[in-house]
């Protein structure tokens, strides 16, 4: 009933919203509706419904997978992501970074959360919404990114690519690989950014057609990719390690690479 009624506030006063009046209020109804689709701690799910402490992959949030992902809840399903995706069309023109982060937030708990969720996102252009916000973001940010709005975006679309290869096919198309690619190239002396595009770039390169291109004699996507994984190892490490996906085998053997780097120079 509370999601329900965040969804209402957010339709009825879309309008409104997109003509940037009362944006604390759309702000704190995001802030809401990730709090409310929030998948909880590992710790916290009951065994054999969430996340098998073993594994590296996660299975669905069982309350979210019977409140919002069950097939009965269709409709509801699809009044969330056309709520969200509405609010995201609408601040593609705002400078405003919040709201964006809290959006971008809710849809990547909806797709860790519920299988059916996920592919919904999927399904619905968010992706290629995504990867364009964050391209333009990127150009408008002059050296000064907000690092959680690419770190949040980044990692929507990493939880995106769970599931079957087309998701991933879904995101090339969309222009996550290039995105992944410009902000490792030029966002590299930023540490989340730089790990959270590292792990979008290993996550994309488990479809064939990303695999073949980085696998081309000097690319510069695994030029960028190495130079991060060797500045920042344990930044990287700890952003694959909190994506639980496996990544193309040439972007994970940069993974080791780049901590025996960091040790040497450090032994040195």
């Amino acid at each position: 009933a509370v999601m329900l009624a965040v969804i209402d506030l957010l339709n009825r006063r879309a309008a409104q919203f997109e003509r940037e009046e009362e944006p604390w209020l759309r702000l704190e109804a995001l802030r809401a509706l990730r709090l409310l689709v929030l998948p909880p701690p590992a710790s916290q799910t009951p065994m054999g419904a969430g996340r098998d402490p073993d594994s590296q992959t996660w299975s669905a949030c069982w309350w979210v997978e019977k409140d919002i992902g069950h097939a009965t809840h269709g409709e509801t399903r699809r009044r969330l992501v056309e709520a969200v995706d509405r609010t995201l069309t609408g601040l593609q023109g705002s400078r405003n970074p919040l709201p964006k982060i809290m959006a971008f937030g809710c849809l990547r708990n909806l797709a860790l959360g519920s299988p059916a969720c996920r592919s919904h996102v999927v399904h619905s252009k968010l992706a290629h919404l995504t990867v364009a916000m964050l391209a333009e973001q990127a150009k408008a940010s002059n050296g000064l990114p907000v690092e959680d709005l690419f770190v949040e975006g980044c990692g929507l679309l990493v939880a995106l690519a769970v599931g079957p290869r087309k998701h991933q096919r879904i995101l090339v198309e969309a222009g996550a690989y290039g995105l992944a690619e410009d902000l490792l190239k030029n966002m590299a002396q930023y540490r989340k950014v730089a790990a959270a595009s590292f792990v979008l770039l290993g996550v994309l390169c488990m479809d064939e057609g990303c695999a073949a291109k980085l696998a081309r004699k000097g690319d510069e996507a695994m030029k960028a990719a190495a130079f991060v994984a060797e500045r920042w190892p344990l930044q990287v490490a700890e952003a694959v390690r909190a994506a639980r996906q496996p990544l193309g085998s040439s972007i994970a053997a940069l993974i080791k690479q780049g901590t025996a780097a960091a040790k040497a120079a450090a032994a040195r």
